[in-house]
């Protein structure tokens, strides 16, 4: 159930341990904080381990919404960058302001360089392409092409996901977290890297049986309560949209 549970040199005020974590077949650290007893650890683990192939269902379903709320925004956000009142002409100055996007998304000053590069040579000095929808779609082209799939900014070329569990594949579990618990109930703090949020991640806390947030991995208060996260905006198990995550304005 714990296996290898040990002081960590890198996170001293944490314990670490390794166990299995169903659904994704993969075993993922566990961080335990010092005044956590063992047994109720385990109680925690053995509280996902039985519950995870009956719940996946929900949180997979919460966890496909949060990457279609990002990923709307992210693209609002790119058609905001280069709309037709911000560029009147297709000029050098739209071409410099797609590298620094590219270079943003933490791809490489080269490869956004050639990509970039691809664009504008694909629109050349055509009065057919000379507008922001050919460019547009010119500079997805180019990433698609020139990036593997696994870098490719997700919210431009997203796979199409009909089913919740089509989400899994794009989560991948980092570790559980288990500190001083207010009450002897178990729970389940699961953090996660996701496709669609690499700078925050994804997290999952289940508490005695019940899903009380799905959102992006922010601090999160895991014993206030159910009320708390009602209100909480970016909870996607309660339907509170976000919509926040800001990419600076490029002209700024």
């Amino acid at each position: 159930m714990i296996d290898h549970l040990r002081y960590n040199p890198d996170y001293p005020e944490m314990l670490i341990a390794s166990i299995s974590c169903p659904v994704f077949r993969k075993a993922i650290d566990l961080y335990i904080s010092p005044e956590v007893t063992v047994s109720y650890a385990e109680m925690c683990v053995s509280h996902w381990q039985y519950n995870a192939n009956t719940m996946v269902d929900a949180l997979a379903k919460y966890t496909k919404i949060f990457s279609e709320d990002f990923c709307a925004y992210v693209g609002e956000d790119i058609d905001s960058m280069i709309e037709d009142a911000d560029y009147p002409r297709v000029t050098a100055d739209l071409f410099i302001d797609l590298r620094e996007l590219l270079l943003r998304w933490n791809i490489s000053e080269a490869i956004a360089r050639n990509i970039v590069k691809q664009v504008e040579e694909r629109v050349g000095t055509s009065k057919r392409n000379r507008n922001l929808a050919t460019v547009k779609r010119y500079f997805i082209e180019e990433i698609t092409l020139n990036l593997p799939k696994e870098e490719q900014p997700y919210h431009l070329t997203r796979p199409l996901i009909v089913e919740p569990r089509d989400i899994l594949p794009y989560i991948t579990p980092l570790y559980m977290s288990i500190t001083a618990p207010k009450d002897t109930s178990p729970y389940v703090h699961l953090i996660f890297d996701c496709a669609w949020d690499e700078e925050h991640g994804l997290s999952w806390l289940i508490r005695d049986g019940k899903i009380l947030y799905v959102g992006s991995n922010v601090a999160l208060e895991l014993w206030e309560r159910e009320e708390y996260y009602h209100e909480l905006e970016g909870n996607y198990v309660y339907g509170n949209i976000l919509l926040k995550h800001e990419i600076p304005n490029l002209r700024d």
